[in-house]
C-alpha cells in the first residue's frame, strides 16, 4: 500500500471529519477525529498495578474482549492482577496459558483460608447479594496487595451487572459493553433487576469505561453522568494467537463451506440480531450463495432462553428447516477460535442484519480480514464505518429492511477482492487493542 503524503492525510481527515458530522446528527454520536483514531497516549502503565475484578469468564465475545485486552495490557508492560471465582479465572488460564504479567487469582481458593470460606459460604446462602458482592471486592484488593484500601479506580471490575453493586465499597471503575436490556429487555428473564445492578455499580464508581462511543453517550444519557467520569475504549480487531476455546461440551461443528462462496453471520440468539430480518432476505432470494450462520439451530439449548426469544426461536425452525434444503442456509455451533477465524478470512461478505449492539464486533473483523459487510446503520456500525475510512467495502441498509437485504444478496458479486499490502498492519495502526489499553490507563492515571 503507498504511503500517504501531507495533502492525502489532510484530505482524508477533512473527509473523515465529514463522515463523523454525519454520524453526530443521524445517530447523536458524539466523536471526533481525535477520539476515534489517532495515535496512543503516551502511557506505559498506571503507578500500581491493575486489579481485574472479572465476573464472566473466556467464553463468549465478551470473554474473548477480556481475553485480548488482557493479552494487551500485557504487551504494553502494565501489571494486572486477574480475579474471580473458580469457573472465571480456570477459564482465562487455560485461553490464556502463561503471561508474565498477568497474575491470577481464584477468589474461591485456598479452600482452608478462613476468608475464602466466608465467601464459599456467601456465595452459597446469598449467591445473588451485595454481601457476597462486596466480599469479592474487598477479597480482590487483598489478593492484589491493596489490602485495607476500600477505594481505588485501578479496580476494574468486568462485567458488573450480573451481580448486584457491594455495600460500602466506592470508587472503582466498571467496564460496561451495551446497555442492552433497556433496548432489548426481552433478551433478559429480569431486565429490571439488571438495570437495577448496572446502576448501583455505576453508581458507586470513580469511572466508568465503555465498548464504544456509542455506548459511552448512552451511559451518560441514561445515568445522567458528568461526561468527565465515563470514557471510551473501543474495542478492536481480534487478533491471530488466541488459543482455542469452547464454549460448552458439544460437538464441534466442522467447517466445510468453499472460500469466497458464503455470506457469514457470526452472531449468537438474541432478539436484537436481526433473524427475522434475515430469514425473510433468504425466503425473498430467488438465487445466492448460502448464508453461514454460527448461533445453532433454533431449538438447540431453547430451554435457556426467555420466553420471547424462546417464541422466536420456535418460528423460525420450519422457516430454517426449508432455507437449509434449498441450500440457501448452513447452521454451524460451538465453533473453536480458529474455525471462527478461518470462516471470517474465507467469507464472501459478512451479512450483519442486527437491530441494536453496543459495539458491532463482527462489522470489525470484516475491516480486519478485508471483506465485504452488508451491514444495518445502527450507530454502532456508522462509528466503526467512520473509525476505520480507508475500508470501503461496506453496504449499509436500514435495519429491518428485509427486502433491501435480499436485493444485495441477490447481487453476481465478483470474486473476494484480495487484501492490500500492509491492510492488516495499517488498520492495526489506526485502532487496536493497544490503542484501547493505553485509553483506559490514561483514564486511571
Amino acid at each position: 500500500m503507498a504511503t500517504r503524503t501531507g495533502s492525502d492525510l489532510a484530505a482524508w481527515r477533512e473527509a473523515s471529519q465529514r463522515v463523523f458530522e454525519f454520524a453526530e446528527e443521524c445517530f447523536d454520536l458524539k466523536v471526533t477525529a481525535d477520539t476515534i483514531a489517532g495515535t496512543p497516549p503516551e502511557v506505559s502503565m498506571t503507578s500500581e498495578s491493575l486489579v481485574l475484578l472479572d465476573f464472566y469468564g473466556a467464553s463468549g465475545g465478551v470473554g474473548r474482549c477480556t481475553r485480548e485486552l488482557l493479552r494487551a495490557f500485557a504487551r504494553n508492560g502494565q501489571e494486572v492482577w486477574c480475579c474471580g471465582l473458580s469457573h472465571v479465572i480456570d477459564s482465562l488460564k487455560k485461553a490464556l496459558g502463561e503471561i508474565e504479567e498477568v497474575r491470577f487469582a481464584n477468589l474461591a481458593q485456598p479452600w482452608f483460608d478462613p476468608r475464602v470460606a466466608y465467601l464459599r459460604a456467601a456465595a452459597r446462602l446469598w449467591p445473588k447479594s451485595p454481601e457476597t458482592s462486596s466480599v469479592l471486592v474487598k477479597e480482590a484488593l487483598r489478593r492484589s496487595g491493596k489490602s485495607g484500601q476500600t477505594t481505588t479506580r485501578c479496580l476494574l471490575v468486568n462485567y458488573p451487572q450480573v451481580f448486584p453493586p457491594p455495600r460500602g465499597v466506592s470508587g472503582f471503575s466498571v467496564y460496561i459493553y451495551d446497555l442492552n436490556w433497556l433496548n432489548y429487555p426481552e433478551n433478559f428473564p429480569n431486565p429490571s433487576e439488571t438495570e437495577a445492578w448496572c446502576r448501583g455499580w455505576v453508581e458507586r464508581s470513580a469511572l466508568v469505561i465503555t465498548s464504544s462511543e456509542f455506548t459511552r453517550n448512552e451511559v451518560i444519557r441514561c445515568y445522567k453522568l458528568s461526561p468527565s467520569l465515563v470514557v471510551a475504549a473501543p474495542l478492536a480487531p481480534f487478533r491471530e494467537e488466541c488459543h482455542a476455546v469452547n464454549s460448552g461440551d458439544e460437538e464441534q461443528t466442522a467447517v466445510k463451506v468453499m472460500e469466497g462462496r458464503y455470506y457469514l453471520y457470526p452472531a449468537v440468539w438474541g432478539m436484537h440480531k436481526g433473524f427475522r430480518t434475515l430469514t425473510e432476505a433468504l425466503e425473498r432470494t430467488e438465487k445466492t450463495d448460502p448464508v453461514v450462520v454460527t448461533c445453532g439451530y433454533p431449538l438447540d439449548g431453547i430451554e435457556n432462553s426467555t420466553p420471547s426469544l424462546a417464541e422466536l426461536r420456535r418460528e423460525l425452525w420450519p422457516r430454517w428447516e426449508k432455507l437449509i434444503a434449498d441450500g440457501r442456509l448452513i447452521v454451524m455451533r460451538n465453533l473453536l477460535d480458529d474455525q471462527l477465524r478461518r470462516l471470517r478470512s474465507q467469507c464472501k461478505a459478512f451479512v450483519l442484519p442486527s437491530e441494536y449492539e453496543g459495539f458491532g464486533l463482527p462489522l470489525v473483523e470484516a475491516v480486519y480480514h478485508h471483506r465485504a459487510a452488508i451491514a444495518t446503520s445502527i450507530p454502532a456500525h456508522m462509528e466503526i464505518l467512520t473509525r476505520y475510512p480507508q475500508y470501503r467495502l461496506a453496504t449499509v441498509f436500514e435495519p429491518g429492511s428485509a427486502e433491501v437485504l435480499a436485493r444485495n444478496l441477490n447481487q453476481d458479486r465478483v470474486d473476494v477482492s484480495p487484501e492490500p499490502e500492509r491492510w492488516k498492519e495499517e488498520i492495526d495502526e489506526t485502532w487496536s487493542w493497544l490503542h484501547a489499553v493505553r485509553r483506559i490507563l490514561t483514564a486511571l492515571n
